[in-house]
């Protein structure tokens, strides 16, 4: 089922939500993660894994922007902390905050499943369910980057 709201999200279509309680996150989520798509909501990168499933799923997000702080506050996540994606259908996916770190903004390894940008997938890679947040920093100089793992 495919549901749109062109008033707030600009004619993309939701794909879903993305929670985290430990900073007051609640956004909508919409395929793409093209400026079209993250000027107005979360961007699920294309070519990146579903919510919940196996493999990485890759969400970008500006700090702050036309419609409120997007991902301003991801630097705060602390490992443990917990991060739901919530698809159309209502099926809800947990997943710990497991490390941060930042990258150059052309080290799109991080949106892929090899998760150390070691040219090769470990068993823990290809096993996972892993959840990746990315959001600019240093005034778009620098990607922060937020990797969770599925627990349920």
């Amino acid at each position: 089922t495919e549901k749109q709201n062109g008033d707030r999200l600009n004619g993309q279509t939701l794909i879903g939500i993305i929670e985290a309680p430990a900073i007051d996150l609640t956004y909508p989520v919409v395929e793409g993660a093209q400026k079209a798509q993250i000027d107005f909501a979360i961007g699920h990168m294309s070519g990146s894994a579903d919510f919940g499933a196996k493999g990485n799923c890759a969400l970008a997000g500006h700090r702050g922007g036309t419609s409120g702080q997007y991902f301003d506050d991801i630097g705060k996540l602390e490992k443990g902390d917990k991060v739901t994606l919530t698809n159309i259908d209502g099926d809800e996916f947990v997943y710990k905050v497991t490390e941060s770190f930042s990258v150059e903004p052309t080290e799109v390894w991080v949106a892929t499943d090899d998760l150390d940008n070691d040219g090769t997938i470990t068993d823990d890679e290809k096993n996972g369910h892993w959840l990746t947040l990315i959001t600019c920093q240093d005034n778009g100089s620098k990607r922060l980057v937020v990797r969770c793992s599925l627990i349920e």
